[in-house]
């Protein structure tokens, strides 16, 4: 291959083979409960360009950097993919926003989120949406705030900012409630 072509800086043959490793790994580690199938379905990942640090473990794709997995969908104007040798460590997808959107059931509707920044930490299974964080739950109940932390394991948030939080709950009805009759 030519060095002037294909520069170091570019992903390689053994760069895509590590990128192949962390995709089979990300597909077991979605970032919420997802529709189970979404595990199964291949990844994908698009954007202008691609670099790949082999001693850092850092890829990162950038301009119009798109991430799906069956229904979760990440776009950014670029996502960072941090690797240690046990495995993916870190997701970070910053943008104008970034997006995040995955379908929790197949009877429910998408779950979208943006921020500036989304950290998703694969080993503490933690979420962080920071600056101008925002999640719409797909039924009306949103949640707006400077900064959202998730934690995946205790299905526990907490939203906190210098402007305050904005939560809107919808009602339940009748067909949301489970009291069918």
């Amino acid at each position: 291959m030519n060095p002037i072509l294909y520069p170091k800086r570019f992903l390689t043959m053994k760069s895509f083979s590590k990128l192949a490793c962390f995709i089979s790994l990300l597909a077991f580690t979605s970032l919420s409960n997802a529709l189970p199938s979404d595990r199964n379905q291949p990844i994908e990942i698009d954007a202008e360009r691609a670099e790949r640090n082999d001693k850092t473990g850092v890829t990162t794709f950038i301009g119009n950097a798109t991430l799906t997995q069956g229904t979760l969908k990440i776009s950014a104007d670029f996502i960072r993919v941090k690797q240690n040798p046990s495995g993916v460590d870190n997701i970070v997808a910053e943008g104008q926003p970034a997006k995040f959107q995955q379908q929790p059931e197949a009877n429910e509707p998408l779950v979208k989120a943006e921020a500036e920044k989304i950290l998703y930490s694969v080993a503490k299974e933690t979420v962080n949406l920071s600056v101008n964080a925002q999640i719409d739950r797909g039924d009306g109940s949103t949640i707006n705030s400077d900064s959202i932390d998730y934690d995946i394991r205790e299905s526990h948030s907490v939203a906190s900012g210098d402007s305050g939080v904005k939560i809107v709950i919808q009602p339940q009805t009748e067909e949301n409630s489970g009291n069918e009759q």
